[in-house]
């Protein structure tokens, strides 16, 4: 008979994939999402309003049991929030999953900024799991505000503020800081410049609580996207991504990064605590591997994203929508 035998780091090894296998197996395939099969998701029999305002064209579409929150720019569509008028606890849209492993990476979940409101659907659900939460968001567009609150159901109040204004001078002007940041703006499907270089990374780190994370939404596989991961690890030890149909979710901490094993403990922790919607521990392992590749730093005095976005916009097919 032949006998085996296994190191203590490989049979850590080995209980953590079956772990991983066990707690994936259980929640089964996450097939609770917004699938959009029509060509035009602004057929004028689902549009419910449309607001133009200073910063946005913003279509409210429904589709059967769906809402959503879309911008129209230069004849391209980008869907912002979606929203189950049947099941408001659903997060449709498969890429706001990774944004709640925030809840992890963070050492305590007390006080959240979320810069970009849209429908404010990852807001709300971290405000329906996590009771001992605060949240501020800060929306430049007063347009979406009034929009979120008519159709999307978001509410000011004692734990939860809504702040107008540019994300960036939000931060420059209030020395308060928190346990996570969400960055989710976007501006014709690109994050604004202003809110991707160097010395905007630097006002971040320095809103964070030592322990805290910063989730961002980026648009994946683009040279504005090396560019950003060049710029992020400048600042933050940890940089992890997370990769959904042309999103990436992006967590960044100033410590360094956790091991796997301590990354699934802590999963389970706040699983069983704050029993979330999407499981926390098989999220984990969709973390994407990403190359470090050579990319110019983007600073304040250097960062040409219109120009990058147009050189990639001629090399890839539309953005799904």
């Amino acid at each position: 008979m032949m006998h085996w035998c296994f190191g203590p780091r490989l049979l850590a090894a080995l209980a953590l994939v079956a772990a991983l296998a066990a707690s994936a197996a259980a929640e089964g395939p996450r097939d609770d999402v917004y699938v959009d099969d029509k060509p035009d998701p602004l057929a004028p029999l689902m549009i419910r309003e449309r607001i133009e305002t200073e910063y946005n064209n913003i279509f409210i579409v429904q589709k059967g049991d769906f809402l959503s929150m879309t911008f129209r720019l230069k004849g391209e569509n980008t869907r912002q929030s979606v929203l189950n008028l049947r099941d408001r606890g659903q997060l449709p849209l498969p890429h706001s999953h990774y944004q709640t492993l925030a809840a992890v990476h963070a050492g305590r979940l007390r006080t959240m900024l979320m810069v970009g409101l849209g429908g404010g659907s990852v807001s709300e659900y971290f405000l329906r799991h996590v009771p001992e939460l605060h949240v501020t968001s800060v929306e430049l567009d007063p347009g979406v505000v009034a929009a979120a609150k008519k159709y999307f159901g978001v509410e000011e109040h004692a734990r939860h503020r809504i702040a107008t204004g540019d994300g960036r001078v939000f931060l420059a002007r209030n020395k308060a800081k928190y346990d996570i940041v969400m960055i989710d703006a976007f501006r014709g499907g690109y994050v604004p410049f202003h809110l991707l270089t160097h010395e905007f990374y630097t006002l971040l780190a320095s809103r964070l609580e030592p322990d805290g994370v910063a989730v961002l939404n980026l648009r994946a596989g683009t040279q504005l996207f090396d560019s950003s991961m060049v710029t992020l690890r400048r600042t933050f030890k940890t940089v992890e991504v997370y990769e959904w149909s042309g999103n990436a979710i992006v967590l960044a901490r100033l410590e360094p990064p956790m091991t796997p094993e301590q990354r699934l403990a802590r999963a389970a922790e706040r699983q069983a605590q704050y029993k979330f919607r999407y499981d926390l521990r098989p999220l984990l392992k969709d973390e994407a591997q990403i190359a470090l590749k050579e990319a110019r730093l983007l600073t304040d005095d250097f960062a040409p994203v219109n120009l990058y976005d147009s050189i990639e916009g001629q090399r890839r097919p539309r953005r799904p929508q």
